[in-house]
């Protein structure tokens, strides 16, 4: 038979509606309604994040931070929060919850947090994503010390231990009485220092430093005085008159 059809529009997502049918006549009778049709309305919009939304971290430390988002809005209900941690999801909150505490980090290093909106059918919004790097506040460590010297003329040849870091090591800094005498990288622990005045007792010391800009204050450390092995000798044009 004929197939007759009817279009609903501007329906509440997720919402009931009851629907019943009659007939008219050309003569404008109308029969008895039909029995009801019970339906409920899908849900195929997604929540959405306010304008200009924005993933936060606050109180970064070494170990923790805060992160905090804003309320997401969806045309039924947001049913709860998704946060992940480098694309793996490590917890979930309800609806009225919009900030959390991470733990259990590691000092500095990057990790990349993503908040995503879910609605009740399950519709995700897209994520907020912020990367963080973690604070480092400790210096590196030395789990022993030695300085060792190496002379030659107005030259000194210094090698050392090497020191670890909580987060990551950046160099060694070499001080001579005090003052800056060269630096290496993290994975070079030796440095040829030269121009070194002889017959003056010298104090080295090293000190390790991280990215994060901490130093240690108690490398190792010793002394010593360079030779002079050369005798005075006379200018070219030098000459002897009686």
């Amino acid at each position: 038979g004929k197939t007759n059809e009817f279009t609903f529009e501007s329906l509440v997502p997720l919402t009931a509606y009851s629907i019943q049918l009659s007939l008219l006549d050309e003569a404008g009778n109308e029969s008895p309604l039909s029995a009801p049709l019970e339906i409920q309305t899908g849900d195929d919009t997604p929540p959405v994040w306010p304008l200009d939304s924005e993933l936060e971290a606050t109180n970064v430390t070494e170990s923790s931070m805060t992160l905090t988002w804003p309320k997401a809005i969806d045309s039924d209900s947001i049913a709860e929060y998704v946060v992940s941690q480098d694309g793996t999801q490590i917890d979930s909150f309800g609806a009225e919850k919009t900030s959390t505490e991470i733990s259990g980090l590691s000092p500095w290093v990057d990790y990349a947090f993503e908040v995503v909106a879910v609605d009740p059918s399950g519709l995700e919004s897209i994520g907020l994503m912020r990367t963080v790097k973690t604070a480092d506040n400790t210096p590196p460590s030395w789990s022993e010390q030695f300085l060792e010297f190496t002379t030659d003329t107005n030259a000194v040849t210094l090698n050392w231990s090497a020191a670890s870091d909580s987060g990551a090591l950046a160099g060694y800094r070499v001080y001579r009485d005090n003052l800056f005498a060269g630096q290496t990288d993290a994975l070079t622990q030796t440095l040829l220092v030269q121009n070194v005045p002889s017959e003056v007792a010298l104090n080295w010391r090293v000190e390790a430093f991280d990215e994060a800009g901490n130093e240690t204050i108690d490398g190792p450390e010793g002394e010593v005085t360079l030779t002079d092995v050369k005798g005075p000798v006379w200018p070219p044009s030098a000459e002897v008159k009686l």
